[in-house]
């Protein structure tokens, strides 16, 4: 891919915590002026589960009157299509989660289908980001409905590295510590046991105090945060660059909007939705968005 000088060399830098200094549909504007067709189509695709998760109002960190980034339910349909996903699964009632117990809705096969064929919907680098976060969220709805002693077996996504271990394992860390570095201030950050002596000394494991949902929120877009910047903004000037951006962007933008009560009425939201998520058989299992 291009390399884009000026367009990077433009961009105002970014804080998570800070006012986004410019928009994201302004940002999003100029990379549909500045990257080539193909670049820009690989742009919006970062944002299909994203506005997937808009079109039934229903997500991971699900925020009231939320408006798509790129996709409305008629161009995911149109997206959607040749991967056997037809447009009447994209209506509202189909498209609910399942409540906790009952059949796969058509949502959880149109999230199968996505992450089983990613090879064929995004390049290999961006299929990184995809799996990247999708073991972010499987063992951060592992962590949460394990805190309030909810069982979370049936509530994992189960495509990625993450996904058996998280399943199978009684570990405190799920045995992922040493694939997912994040991972054991991540289960310190939700009030569990800290796990920075387990192996040298299993004997001075001492507990954690609680955060606040917001905090365990925030904890987890900075992990999203250090993943693009050493991953994707390494490239200096890179369209992968341009895309770390737009990403972080959003994540700004989101905070933007967010105050602390609504982060403890979205904590709680979370757990509840996670609850009856979803569930594939064990045959299901893949890595690396293949069979």
């Amino acid at each position: 891919m291009r390399q884009h000088y000026y367009l990077v060399s433009s961009l105002y830098e970014l804080f998570l915590d800070a006012k986004a200094p410019v928009t994201l549909k302004g940002f999003l504007d100029q990379c549909d002026d500045m990257l080539l067709p193909e670049e820009f189509d690989e742009l919006k695709k970062l944002f299909l589960l994203k506005d997937l998760g808009v079109a039934v109002q229903e997500f991971a960190f699900p925020v009231a009157n939320r408006q798509p980034v790129v996709w409305s339910r008629e161009l995911l349909a149109d997206f959607l299509a040749p991967f056997d996903v037809p447009s009447s699964s994209l209506t509202p009632g189909e498209l609910e989660f399942r409540e906790l117990g009952g059949r796969p809705s058509r949502l959880d096969e149109i999230l199968l289908t996505i992450y089983n064929r990613l090879d064929e919907i995004v390049s290999p680098k961006t299929a990184e980001w995809f799996l990247f976060d999708l073991d972010l969220r499987n063992v951060t709805t592992a962590l949460a409905l394990r805190k309030t002693k909810q069982p979370f077996h049936e509530s994992i996504i189960k495509v990625g590295t993450a996904a058996m271990a998280v399943v199978q394992s009684a570990a405190v860390d799920f045995g992922l510590s040493l694939d997912l570095p994040y991972l054991p201030k991540l289960v310190e950050v939700y009030g569990e046991k800290q796990l920075h002596s387990m192996e040298r000394d299993k004997q001075t494991i001492s507990g954690a105090v609680a955060a606040e949902p917001s905090a365990i929120e925030k904890h987890i877009d900075q992990i999203r945060w250090d993943w693009l910047t050493q991953n994707w903004e390494s490239e200096t000037f890179g369209t992968y660059a341009v895309y770390a951006y737009a990403l972080k962007l959003a994540m700004v933008e989101r905070w933007n909007g967010l105050n602390p009560e609504e982060g403890g009425r979205l904590f709680e939201k979370l757990v509840n939705q996670i609850k009856g998520s979803i569930v594939f058989s064990d045959e299901l299992f893949v890595g690396k968005g293949k069979r």
